[in-house]
């Protein structure tokens, strides 16, 4: 019997209105037909991802088991969020916590500046365990300009684990970089 195939997205925000990266993912998702995706909950790839799922109709799973169990009609989405919780699909109700049920540090607190890089080691975690039932890929997307390194984080993470990531660095688009204005003229 082959296993199902779970894809975890991770990407610059960075990439929020770059339309090739857009296609590039949706491609890429189309061609894996995922039973899963796993992604954060930023604006960029994550988004891209959870939209590439909302228009597959994902399956709201009400518990982690059934994301175990193989042979949905539409894809899962499992979206690794802020508070610390995992929630499934479009539905509000938190599946699980990833952060242990540990709030997330307060603004101005030098912890919440790490609290997004734990979140990416939760959710590389928890598809490492996964790996064992699913076909699993690791797309990330970097944004060449990024001053952050998020993604550079979990892709580290995930090479760790053993996960195979495929990797694609985009650069500015001029549709999302228009010239600015000379000033003076």
């Amino acid at each position: 019997m082959t296993r199902p195939t779970l894809v975890l997205v991770t990407g610059s925000r960075a990439l929020a209105e770059h339309a090739e990266a857009r296609a590039w993912l949706r491609s890429e998702l189309d061609a894996r037909r995922p039973a899963v995706v796993a992604t954060g909950a930023a604006a960029g790839p994550d988004a891209f991802a959870s939209s590439w799922c909302a228009d597959r109709h994902a399956h709201d799973a009400p518990t982690i088991t059934d994301l175990l169990a193989p042979g949905m009609e539409h894809p899962i989405l499992a979206v690794y969020a802020l508070d610390g919780s995992v929630r499934v699909s479009t539905h509000p109700r938190v599946m699980v916590s990833w952060s242990g049920c540990v709030s997330p540090p307060p603004f101005g607190d030098p912890a919440r500046k790490r609290w997004p890089l734990k979140r990416n080691a939760a959710m590389v975690r928890d598809v490492a365990v996964l790996s064992t039932r699913y076909i699993v890929t690791v797309l990330a997307l970097r944004a060449s300009w990024s001053p952050t390194n998020g993604t550079g984080h979990t892709i580290g993470l995930a090479r760790t684990a053993g996960l195979p990531v495929e990797e694609r660095v985009f650069d500015r688009s001029p549709a999302s970089n228009p010239p600015l204005p000379r000033v003076g003229s």
